[in-house]
């Protein structure tokens, strides 16, 4: 997720800047740009940082995230430490800013009201008024759509996981927003109700080794694409045994499956376990095509240079006014 930073200043602050430039100051878990960080805000005149935020619905909830650092350098005896408070509550213990080192301080629950007011106070042991750096606010969207279901969610995890499947769009929810789902995917619309996963096409995703487990955890897939991967191994039972799955595509890496795929010239195999079907296609290699190709093609040559050379290819009926 992108976030574009814009500067703001209220009439009674002072904006004040770090002396050099550091990196250091993006260093922090939330990787803020250190040019945010070098500059900083506090109170004209006065010893504390206000502001507000009017104008919300009282039914809209907010997360803040408050991040700050000392950019000021502090003569012997000098002390910055305050305290933040929105709408009158307190969202943190007293704050020390640490010199040109990033800090993040956020409400630990939401907040709501017809207005929001902050307010950033020294502590009675500082003797500099407070700072801020850079401010957040997260407004809570509510979705009427439930997520994906959770048996499909965490079976596409652990598939990522385990095959270091490294798409730029698996991220999230793997169904939803739909104009958003996953690559590979179909999903079911059911509504408001949690949507499943009902095709999966993982083929070219450099997928390495055997069959995983956690394929039999999808309950309303129904088609399965794992074709020109390095999988290996046995295809194993339990996708026979999947309620839904109707059709398996695995191209060129059956070799560790005698039952499926004996020769490279079979091109439709079906397994049936107990009431379950499963009917799987598995497309010839390219190689054993041509060879069968080639090798049509020499018999017709074979056939064709015997009739000119007036030997017949078969033997002849024998006819009795011969005799």
């Amino acid at each position: 997720m992108d976030i574009i930073w814009g500067p703001y200043i209220g009439s009674d602050w002072e904006a004040i800047e770090a002396p050099y430039c550091s990196s250091v100051l993006s260093e922090n878990v939330y990787k803020l740009p250190d040019k945010v960080m070098e500059t900083a805000v506090k109170p004209l005149n006065g010893t504390t940082l206000s502001f507000y935020l009017d104008g919300i619905d009282s039914s809209q909830k907010f997360y803040i995230y408050l991040h700050v650092a000392e950019i000021e350098t502090l003569v012997e005896g000098e002390i910055r430490q305050f305290t933040v408070l929105v709408n009158d509550e307190t969202i943190s213990n007293a704050i020390q800013p640490r010199y040109m080192a990033a800090d993040t301080y956020f409400t630990g629950s939401s907040l709501s009201g017809s207005e929001l007011n902050f307010s950033l106070s020294p502590t009675i042991q500082s003797t500099l008024p407070p700072i801020m750096n850079a401010l957040e606010i997260y407004k809570i969207k509510e979705f009427l759509q439930s997520p994906t279901e959770y048996r499909d969610v965490d079976a596409m995890k652990k598939i990522k996981s385990i095959y270091e499947v490294t798409k730029s769009s698996s991220q999230g929810d793997p169904c939803l927003p739909r104009k958003y789902s996953w690559d590979g995917l179909i999903c079911s619309d059911n509504g408001y109700d949690p949507p499943s996963i009902t095709s999966l096409d993982l083929s070219s995703s450099n997928l390495v080794g055997k069959i995983e487990r956690s394929f039999s955890n999808f309950t309303s897939l129904e088609h399965l694409d794992l074709s020109y991967n390095s999988l290996d191994g046995e295809v194993p039972e339990f996708l026979s045994e999947m309620p839904s799955l109707k059709t398996l595509e695995l191209i060129h890496r059956l070799d560790g499956n005698p039952d499926l795929c004996k020769t490279s010239s079979s091109k439709t195999t079906t397994t049936t376990k107990k009431k379950n079907s499963v009917a799987i296609p598995v497309i010839a290699s390219i190689d054993a095509i041509v060879v069968l190709l080639v090798a049509l093609f020499a018999v017709y040559l074979w056939f064709r240079k015997r009739r000119r050379q007036g030997k017949p290819a078969g033997v002849k009926p024998h006819d009795p006014e011969d005799n």
